[in-house]
């Protein structure tokens, strides 16, 4: 019987492991794809955003709702004392009643050669002035209440119930933040994999919760400077706790081979 000691056949099981941890790393390059992973900070911005300007001198009679609060479209946001304005603009409509009945007794007048042609002309241009004065009333009652656009929340509010708004800020801001978006900005070669409809991770700052959206839009332009593009992002599963203007970052898992 041949005996084999104890030393050559260490040797031969070291090299039979070797062997087959090689054929594996083989298989696995063959076969696999490898990940790589990109990351990029994010800002969380509201779909719609407006400020409210005040263009009236008038006290605000009524103003329902404060700052973080919420309100569905259609909701008075302000709004205002508008009775002199009002008075103003039923003062507009007399005035264009009678700017009308004076046309009216003109051009019967001319029909009988009483008065002449000229007169006719300038009660009608007095008409018109009459009734364009109505428009300016009518566009600046409009002003007298601002309806929400959209349902969303009040950031701010500047001014209170019988107070004189101020002009020099804006009156209400509010924001529609029922749909949430990301704003990035990434580096241009990203574009070679970066599309409309790629996955993401997303990981926010000031609540430390995570969630996954995917691209939206690519601008329509690279900075030529800096070799940045901007992209904007929609959440797939938004984090519960996450406000607009909050910030984080996401993840691109790349699949190269």
């Amino acid at each position: 019987m041949v005996k084999i000691s104890n030393h050559i056949i260490g040797i031969i099981l070291s090299k039979l492991v070797i062997f087959l941890l090689v054929q594996s790393g083989f298989a696995n390059d063959n076969n696999s794809e490898h990940q790589e992973i990109f990351e990029a900070r994010v800002l969380v911005r509201a779909s719609n955003r407006v400020e409210y300007q005040n263009e009236i001198i008038a006290p605000i009679q009524k103003a329902p709702f404060l700052s973080g609060q919420t309100f569905k479209k259609g909701d008075t946001l302000i709004q205002f004392n508008c009775s002199r304005y009002e008075a103003e603009q039923n003062a507009a409509k007399a005035s264009a009643n009678a700017a009308a009945i004076e046309l009216n007794t003109k051009r019967r007048l001319y029909k009988y050669k009483a008065v002449g042609k000229n007169e006719v002309s300038l009660a009608a241009a007095k008409m018109a002035e009459a009734q364009a004065q109505v428009e300016v009333q009518n566009a600046r009652n409009q002003s007298c209440i601002f309806a929400a656009p959209f349902d969303g929340r009040v950031v701010e509010i500047n001014a209170q119930v019988h107070e004189f708004p101020p002009t020099d800020r804006p009156l209400v801001v509010i924001i529609n933040d029922t749909k949430l978006e990301m704003e990035m900005v990434v580096p241009s070669y990203w574009l070679r994999w970066l599309k409309p409809n790629t996955k993401m991770q997303v990981s926010i700052d000031e609540t430390g919760e995570s969630g996954s959206g995917l691209i939206e839009r690519i601008a329509a332009e690279v900075d030529p400077v800096s070799q940045t593009v901007k992209v904007i992002a929609s959440f797939t599963q938004k984090p519960p706790s996450v406000l607009a203007g909050m910030s984080g970052s996401v993840k691109f898992t790349n699949l190269t081979h």
